[in-house]
């Protein structure tokens, strides 16, 4: 039988998914309980950016941060127990997507811009509401918003979030996407990609509205 040895926190954060998911395995097996818990902790802790990021698909970057804290305790407190790296991912996947879905049911009663006639104008997308006739009452986290969002690309999700949601001007949020997106984007993104975006988002949104009986 081979014998078990424990990591400092310098050797285990050097080591891959696949060779800490070995150790959370070892330690098990020997009853290490405090060993196989800081493995599973950096494991866990490890994937915090790729939560975060996800989270800013759909939240703007301060709450994004708070709901990837969040999925992150909430997957330390389940003790998951490191069988593998997809079961893993697809446990954060399914806390992100609740804490998401809480996120949003808290702002149901916010508006967002969506009359034509205001495309562009980015004052207004930062102070006034616009609603669309005949529908006064379309918020921000209803199912035609989440419905319509989910069809996009993760590039125009974020131009849809930063520019629409967090009220961003067209130029940050070009600027922005630029950034995260630089290793994706054929071309770097422009104003007028983010209104054109913006555009079709809201006639979408407004279609699925009209279809869906208003709110």
């Amino acid at each position: 039988m081979a014998i078990f040895r424990d990591f400092s926190d310098i050797e285990l954060d050097s080591l891959s998914d696949e060779e800490l998911i070995a150790q959370i395995r070892a330690a098990r097996q020997v009853g290490e309980a405090a060993a196989e818990r800081r493995a599973r902790q950096i494991l866990v802790h490890r994937h915090h950016r790729e939560v975060e990021l996800r989270a800013r698909l759909k939240a703007s970057d301060d709450v994004a941060a708070e709901i990837a804290d969040d999925v992150i305790l909430t997957a330390l407190e389940m003790e998951h127990r490191g069988e593998s790296i997809g079961e893993l991912r697809s446990l954060l996947r399914t806390l992100l997507q609740r804490r998401i879905a809480d996120y949003y049911r808290k702002r149901r009663l916010e508006t967002i811009p969506l009359a034509e006639e205001h495309e562009g104008d980015d004052e207004l997308g930062r102070s006034g509401i616009v609603t669309v006739p005949g529908h006064e009452e379309s918020v921000l986290g209803s199912v035609f918003f989440d419905a319509v969002l989910a069809k996009l690309p993760a590039v125009h999700r974020r131009v849809i979030v930063r520019n629409l949601l967090d009220r961003d001007t067209a130029r940050e949020t070009a600027e922005l996407v630029n950034e995260e997106f630089a290793d994706e984007l054929e071309q770097p993104m422009t104003e007028a990609n983010v209104h054109q975006i913006a555009s079709r988002f809201r006639k979408e949104l407004r279609r699925e509205v009209e279809e869906g009986g208003g709110l």
